[in-house]
């Protein structure tokens, strides 16, 4: 098991319960961190990473969520993984860009989950 730590520490330094809680923390931490070596990167593996906070209030590129898809699949326990870019509008002032990503475990003992990230604020898709 690892330590419970989603965008921050858990305060008690809570362990993951299940594999599926570990599998889930692990590819938010890919979607979430830098590649390379620098700051906020997975210094185990600097190749890995998919930075989503860079896109806050910018333009999503074109292909970005095959990217997503692709990084998250080289995870020996993901079957299977789509990803896609929903945008709510409800305030047109303030579209708020939501990544959402499908994961199929290979693990038959677990169920298929979804994984949500909020890409910001005025955050768009690519025409």
């Amino acid at each position: 098991m690892d330590l419970r730590w989603y965008d921050d520490l858990d305060p008690f330094g809570a362990e993951t319960t299940s594999a599926e809680e570990e599998l889930r923390q692990d590819l938010l931490h890919v979607i979430l961190q830098e590649r390379g070596n620098v700051p906020g990167a997975n210094q185990d593996d600097p190749t890995r990473g998919l930075a989503v906070g860079d896109l806050l209030s910018d333009q999503i590129p074109a292909g970005f969520t095959r990217e997503v898809e692709t990084e998250l699949a080289q995870d020996d326990r993901v079957a299977a993984v789509s990803a896609s870019i929903e945008i709510n509008d409800i305030d047109p002032r303030n579209p708020v860009a939501v990544l959402s990503v499908n994961v199929q475990p290979k693990d038959d003992l677990m169920q298929a989950f979804n994984i949500q990230v909020p890409l910001g604020v005025g955050t768009s898709k690519q025409a």
